[in-house]
């Protein structure tokens, strides 16, 4: 029989913090690793310096040179994060030159994919949906639960930017919903929940590092009605955004995806809602009144259609595929989820906005 392959010495092996786990400082000076529901505190400086140092990228003798002591000491603290399951152990020290903590745990992720046999373009997918920045607007339960979803189905870099301004309101107890808001929010600000919500349902862990660019978004999903001048700036930064339609006369509407100076954009349905007397101001009437709650289960299957329609979106193998909400918007029955229906637009010659009806059909560009 074959040999079994020698072990890694000890000094040698490289730690990196599970998914999942955060290291931070308490007010009262000692140390917290773990999740939000488990994780243990200690006080040790010297336990707290190695934890911030796995990262990945250092051996173990690496990390205690650094940290200015030997690497014998420092195996009680590995020994124990890894009994706990708050480090994991690569099999290599990577070496690609990645420059953020997301890089490494997301190499990780993508090599433990392939050693498992799993399809190379699986892993391909999901780096391409690392790179995309999806900003949401949005401070309702559906904006909170779809940023979860997104987050855990590998869109490491969407987030919640709230309502359109400034927007600092605390969570309250009537936004517990899903699972995704918790008693424990409450009082919380939307930017403090966002960080919670990361940690807990990103594919890989990021914390620690800062993941969002300067570069132009991906895609902006809107939960509420878009003011003139953030359409306008869209608009000049050919920015694609989709809308999510209010609860109105108990179904809802999953789109338009506005492409600007390509599809037809929301001045383009106005202008045609105004044609058929259903002005703007009605239309912001209805917004007002509309109902605020849904069940849960109805939630469930709204953010389920709207991901894999932003899946679908931003997946590079069907660029120039025709979307199905291009122009066009899912409308939903919420006493009948399963009755649905598509509502399509075409531009209107009274709008400035550059999308040409004779370069548009059915949601394909020529």
């Amino acid at each position: 029989m074959k040999n079994q392959p020698e072990q890694n010495q000890p000094e040698q092996q490289v730690p990196i913090l599970r998914p999942g786990t955060s290291l931070i400082q308490l007010v009262n000076g000692d140390y917290y690793v773990g999740s939000p529901r488990k994780g243990f505190c200690f006080t040790e400086i010297q336990r707290y310096r190695f934890l911030q140092s796995c990262d990945g990228k250092k051996t173990l003798s690496e990390i205690a040179q650094l940290i200015g002591c030997e690497s014998n000491s420092l195996i009680a603290f590995l020994e124990s994060a890894i009994s706990n399951n708050y480090l994991l152990l690569l099999s290599d020290q990577i070496t690609s030159g990645e420059k953020t903590r997301r890089d490494c745990e997301s190499n990780f992720y993508i090599s433990h994919l392939d050693s498992h046999n799993f399809a190379t373009a699986s892993a391909v997918l999901f780096r391409q949906r690392a790179q995309h920045e999806i900003l949401i607007f949005g401070s309702n339960q559906f904006s909170v639960a779809l940023f979860a979803i997104l987050q855990a189905a590998g869109f490491s870099k969407s987030r919640i930017i709230g309502s359109f301004g400034f927007d600092a309101t605390q969570i309250i107890a009537e936004d517990l919903a899903g699972g995704v808001i918790q008693s424990s929010d409450i009082g919380s600000t939307l930017n403090q929940i966002s960080k919670r919500i990361s940690r807990e349902h990103q594919l890989v862990n990021t914390a620690g590092s800062e993941i969002y660019g300067k570069n132009q978004p991906a895609l902006i999903i809107a939960m509420q009605p878009i003011p003139v001048d953030y359409q306008q700036r869209w608009l000049s930064e050919s920015t694609p955004y989709l809308v999510i339609g209010p609860v109105i006369e108990n179904q809802v509407d999953i789109g338009p995806i506005v492409l600007p100076g390509a599809s037809t954009c929301l001045r383009c349905i106005d202008l045609s809602a105004t044609a058929n007397a259903l002005t703007p101001e009605i239309a912001t009437l209805n917004y007002l009144t509309a109902q605020e709650r849904i069940p849960a289960g109805v939630l469930s299957i709204l953010i389920g259609y709207t991901q894999l329609f932003v899946a679908q979106f931003l997946d590079p193998v069907l660029s120039g595929i025709s979307h199905p909400l291009i122009s066009s918007a899912l409308r939903i029955d919420l006493d009948n989820p399963c009755k649905q229906s598509h509502i399509k637009w075409q531009p209107n010659s009274m709008c400035g906005c550059g999308a040409d009806l004779g370069e548009y059909a059915g949601g394909q560009f020529r």
